[in-house]
C-alpha cells in the first residue's frame, strides 16, 4: 500500500480503528504512540501496531505461530528502517487491512503471547537474596543509610 501524505493520518486512522474492532475489549490492553506509530501493549509488553506504512504488525515470539504467518504470501519481516529486521515480528498482507477473518486470529495470537507482560515477568523473578549479607557497605549505601538516620 502506498499513502499519500494527505491521505496517510485518514488510512492510518481507520487501521487503528480496524485493529481495535477485532482485538474487540481484551483486559490489559493500551494503546500508545510509539515509533511514530500506533502500538498496543497488554500489561506492558507490546503485541501490535500499525507501521507509517500502513502495514499492521504482530509480535509472534512463539516460533511456531511466528513460522505458520511467515509462510503467508504477502506476509514480510517487520523492518524499521535499513538492514534492520526485528524478531519475533512481522507485518501481515495488506490486504488483511479490510478483512477481519483473516486479521482476527493473528491478533488473538499475539495478545496471547504478549500474556505475561513486563510487570509479570518483574514479579515472576524476585530479587535473590545478596550473597554478600554482612560485607561492608559501599560508600554510597553508607550515605544514604546515615540520611535515613539523620531524619529520624
Amino acid at each position: 500500500m502506498s499513502l499519500t501524505m494527505s491521505g496517510m493520518s485518514t488510512e492510518l486512522d481507520w487501521l487503528r480503528e480496524r485493529v481495535e474492532a477485532v482485538m474487540g475489549a481484551r483486559p490489559g490492553v493500551t494503546r500508545k504512540r510509539m515509533f511514530g506509530c500506533d502500538t498496543w501493549f497488554r500489561d506492558g509488553a507490546i503485541f501490535a501496531l500499525i507501521w507509517k506504512t500502513g502495514r499492521i504488525g504482530v509480535k509472534l515470539p512463539d516460533s511456531e505461530a511466528y513460522s505458520a504467518l511467515a509462510r503467508v504470501n504477502g506476509v514480510e519481516p517487520w523492518s524499521p528502517g535499513g538492514k534492520m529486521i526485528m524478531g519475533s515480528w512481522l507485518l501481515v498482507p495488506d490486504t488483511w487491512n479490510e478483512d477481519e477473518d483473516a486479521l482476527r486470529p493473528w491478533v488473538s495470537r499475539a495478545w496471547e503471547q504478549a500474556g505475561g507482560g513486563a510487570a509479570a515477568k518483574k514479579k515472576a523473578s524476585p530479587k535473590k537474596a545478596s550473597s554478600k549479607e554482612g560485607a561492608p557497605q559501599k560508600p554510597a549505601a553508607k550515605k544514604a543509610a546515615r540520611r535515613g538516620h539523620d531524619e529520624r
